[in-house]
């Protein structure tokens, strides 16, 4: 069994399951809730749902089947992605998400000319969508306090680290590579993989002895996955739906960037501009700054499959954990 052949296999149960979610926001009595609706569902439906497939992923790995509960969670799960990249996308100033114009970039589009205040009407309905995505995906999580809890705590994390971010970004002093480490801990690690793997350990009544082996994996999966995300942004083509060079135009702060800025010192000119995008690559490759990023990925990747061997999961399972390592640490630019 292979990893994208499950995924697949996965995607339209999932996306079932979100219909059917959007479905009960649309039947609200209010005039805009289908317009509401269709937007969450079009702008979920879009992404590769891989939150709400761990959750489904964990719970058969630990020897329990799919069921309406699972689906439930794994729905709301991509709700909360929903409503958190909306917002994202507002903080950061991004106009496009997934190949397409974000929320309120969507909103400006369709409002323009109409009002006296188009961008900020926009910006203040996209922040309404995300709003109501984060309040509805609470009821179906509410026949499970462990779970309620669980997504209260780990989203709270999330706003905490984007919060935490956001003061580092804000000041003149360079960030620290432990600051780093914390922001992704808080915005990537606990909020893409420990949340959804808890929450399929919890529906899968697993054994507590493994939670601290999922703290662990999350920590690295995180850190692949976000070093990785910030290396996709320095170098991925347009096509992979990345907003290139985005990071360097906000001189994001990224373990990328200081990595880049201890070899070459001089290269801080380049950021925050919007024409250096080729010569910061170039130096990426030639400082030797990508070697050192890679090279710790593969540490952090060996480290997790050690944790996978550990694990109370089943062994053709163990398969798919360490094909799921290999494609965090090998998505293509």
């Amino acid at each position: 069994m292979a990893l994208q052949k499950y995924l697949d296999d996965l995607k339209p149960l999932i996306l079932k399951e979100i219909s059917e979610q959007c479905n009960d926001i649309a039947i609200l009595e209010f005039s805009n809730a289908q317009e509401i609706s269709d937007k969450i569902y079009e702008y979920t439906s879009r992404g590769k749902l891989l939150r709400a497939s761990f959750v489904c992923f964990t719970v058969e790995s630990f020897g329990k089947k799919i069921d309406k509960s699972v689906l439930q969670t794994a729905g709301a799960i991509e709700l909360a992605q929903t409503a958190l990249l909306i917002h994202d996308d507002i903080m950061d100033n991004d106009d496009f998400r997934r190949n397409k114009p974000s929320m309120h970039k969507m909103y400006e589009e369709i409002l323009e000319n109409s009002t006296q205040n188009t961008k900020h009407t926009a910006l203040s309905l996209a922040i309404c969508v995300g709003d109501i995505a984060f309040f509805h995906l609470f009821s179906y999580l509410s026949n499970n306090a462990k779970l309620i809890k669980l997504f209260s705590k780990e989203l709270s994390k999330t706003a905490l680290g984007q919060a935490f971010e956001i003061q580092k970004a804000s000041q003149d002093d360079e960030i620290s590579k432990e600051d780093i480490y914390t922001i992704i801990q808080h915005k990537t690690a606990n909020y893409t993989f420990y949340l959804p793997l808890l929450s399929g350990m919890i529906l899968a009544d697993a054994p507590v002895e493994d939670q601290d082996s999922i703290m662990e994996f999350s920590r690295l999966a995180g850190l692949i996955f976000q070093i990785k995300d910030d290396e996709l942004n320095y170098l991925a083509s347009n096509q992979t739906g990345k907003s290139t060079g985005g990071d360097i135009r906000e001189n994001k702060k990224t373990l990328c960037r200081l990595e880049l800025l201890k070899r070459c010192p001089e290269s801080k000119e380049l950021f925050g501009r919007d024409d250096t995008l080729e010569k910061i690559q170039q130096l990426y490759f030639s400082s030797g700054t990508k070697k050192s990023i890679n090279d710790d990925l593969v540490v952090y990747k060996l480290l997790a499959e050690e944790i996978i061997q550990k694990m109370n999961i089943q062994s053709e399972y163990k398969i798919l954990w360490n094909e799921l390592l290999e494609y965090l640490i090998n998505r293509l630019y």
